[in-house]
């Protein structure tokens, strides 16, 4: 479980040296990410299949145009993005997600970035993506209103391993 914690290059709760990219090796377990602010890219390995990210988080990449996320496995792996798009409030959740040391900020519940799945995405819940969903396999919508922010795809920030028309 990875719950109300603020991890940035500045900030990791679970100590040693902080970076930028964090890289996750599950071995099948499933991996709950929710009300949590993230700065930097997650790379989950071999996750179980409920593995998920839900309720209010805010994350984007350290530098524009890095994935926020990447799956992968040995298997064809599953995510689950049931966020919400109500904000995170950090006086309700009793924990300072912004690094100001205050507990008073009211932080926009978004997914800033390139996420990249070597598998099957399920979209549940009022996710709001403001980037870029990639799936090797299937993007399944269960209910889901998802709130997707469109834009041009800058050809030189499209990862390797994928198609672009570079006219």
């Amino acid at each position: 479980l990875l719950e109300r914690v603020r991890l940035t290059p500045d900030t990791n709760p679970f100590g040693g040296t902080s970076g930028e990219v964090y890289l996750i090796d599950l071995g099948g377990q499933d991996l709950i990410i929710r009300d949590c602010v993230i700065e930097g890219t997650l790379i989950l390995r071999n996750p179980g299949p409920q593995t998920r990210i839900e309720g209010s988080v805010a994350w984007r990449p350290v530098r524009s145009g890095d994935p926020i996320l990447i799956v992968a496995g040995d298997t064809t792996p599953t995510i689950t993005i049931a966020t919400d798009e109500v904000p995170i409030v950090e006086h309700t959740l009793g924990v300072d997600l912004d690094g100001d040391e205050q507990q008073e900020s009211v932080i926009a519940s978004r997914l800033e970035g390139v996420l990249l799945v070597d598998g099957h995405v399920v979209l549940s819940r009022r996710p709001r993506i403001a980037g870029c969903l990639m799936a090797q396999d299937t993007v399944l919508f269960t209910g889901a209103q998802a709130w997707i922010d469109a834009g041009a795809v800058d050809p030189g920030q499209v990862p390797a391993g994928f198609p672009v028309d570079r006219r």
